[in-house]
């Protein structure tokens, strides 16, 4: 579960018999945006790898929701509820966002990675910029 930073968001993972905490695995196990304002939701991410231990984090700004599923980092529009692309990591953890939202932070048993994010719908797609670990 995450809310967004404005508050007017929350991203649940879902099952077909309601909200789990703990997450879920299967067909019926989805990522789904809430609006806090009118307690419905209002889209469920497509597509939608959701697993034990899924984690998801809105960006500082608000624009992007990161979630992870396995060995990648799912990234989403907040405001058309899209699908932007995926990073393959295998994160071990909850990915992190720089406090400008340009970049992301991902931690795997190879080290922290850090990934350049796209900024607009025209920006060049995400890319791998550093591991800062690496060689040590």
């Amino acid at each position: 579960m995450a809310f967004s930073p404005a508050g007017g968001l929350a991203a649940l993972i879902c099952t077909g018999s309601g909200i789990s905490p703990y997450g879920a695995r299967g067909p019926e196990a989805t990522m789904e945006l809430f609006d806090l304002s009118t307690h419905s939701k209002i889209s469920q991410l497509v597509p939608s790898y959701v697993g034990h231990g899924s984690k998801a984090v809105f960006s500082p700004d608000g624009r992007l929701l990161a979630t992870t599923y396995g060995d990648t980092v799912f990234l989403y529009d907040t405001s058309t509820h899209q699908y932007v692309r995926q990073l393959v990591s295998a994160p071990t953890g909850t990915p992190a966002f720089s406090p400008d939202s340009r970049l992301l932070a991902t931690v795997s048993s190879a080290g922290v990675l850090l990934w350049i994010l796209p900024t607009t719908k025209t920006s060049p797609k995400s890319k791998l910029l550093a591991n800062p670990l690496e060689g040590k």
